[in-house]
């Protein structure tokens, strides 16, 4: 069950702000299955619809928020044999590949929110983590390793940027888009960059479309080695995830 809500008003903007809460993240609890969502984050939208209301910001409505306290969140089936054994069976059962990819951030959620950045969520080696915690002055022990669900990755070339300006062009010689588009798109955003908007999710769901996990790409820029930018939050989990074939499209990282 997903909540209907109207665009954020800038008021609610500006409170949430005020109040130093993610936008990104609460756009993403509002948008998704409240069923997929855990304890913890069904608490945090509460609260904050809480707060907003209390502003006279009413962001849903009293029944919608009757919802979001009545549901008991994304759990782990009871009596699931949580041995290390038992888990990497149902992983591999579900799709989920042995080998780790990391990432590193310094914020702390319950699943990933794919549209939140140009194509989908970046991972890579323990090293092309290391490098970005320290670019962005950050702590080595909030690299964290994941393992994916699929095979099917479109190889790119890493031009430094996957918003759609950076892949158009790519994606047409790869037959994914019509001759003359990826050129077209190119040049419509290098005049106006925020039709990134427009043109990241359109090329996401060619992809989708055509059945790939996401993309694969040479790291030019943070270390040696591939890496890779997954499409769909429910593709990916915790290594040390129950793999719960309960939730098999859930999007906790845990479940």
């Amino acid at each position: 069950m997903k909540l209907r809500y109207k665009q954020l008003s800038k008021a609610q903007t500006d409170k949430l702000r005020d109040e130093s809460i993610d936008i990104k993240e609460l756009l993403f609890m509002l948008n998704s299955d409240l069923n997929s969502l855990s304890p913890k984050s069904l608490k945090s939208l509460e609260k904050t619809a809480r707060m907003l209301k209390a502003e006279g910001l009413q962001l849903i409505s009293d029944k919608q928020l009757e919802k979001v306290v009545g549901m008991p969140g994304a759990t782990v089936s009871e009596n699931l044999d949580l041995t290390r054994k038992a888990r990497s069976q149902r992983a591999l059962i579900a799709g989920f590949k042995a080998k780790k990819w990391y990432h590193w951030s310094p914020n702390s959620f319950d699943a990933f929110d794919t549209n939140r950045s140009d194509l989908g969520a970046h991972f890579g080696t323990f090293e092309q983590a290391r490098y970005r915690a320290n670019v962005f002055g950050g702590k080595e022990e909030d690299i964290k390793a994941y393992r994916i669900r699929g095979s099917s990755f479109l190889r790119l070339k890493d031009v430094g940027s996957f918003h759609a300006d950076g892949i158009a062009l790519q994606m047409e010689k790869k037959g994914l888009l019509k001759k003359g588009e990826g050129r077209q798109i190119e040049k419509e955003i290098e005049k106006d960059w925020k039709l990134r908007k427009k043109y990241d999710p359109y090329l996401k769901g060619v992809l989708i479309a055509a059945e790939y996990t996401g993309i694969i790409y040479k790291n030019t820029h943070e270390g040696a080695g591939d890496s890779l930018v997954i499409l769909r939050s429910e593709d990916i989990r915790s290594v040390d995830a129950a793999f719960d074939p309960k939730h098999d499209k859930g999007h906790g990282l845990t479940l």
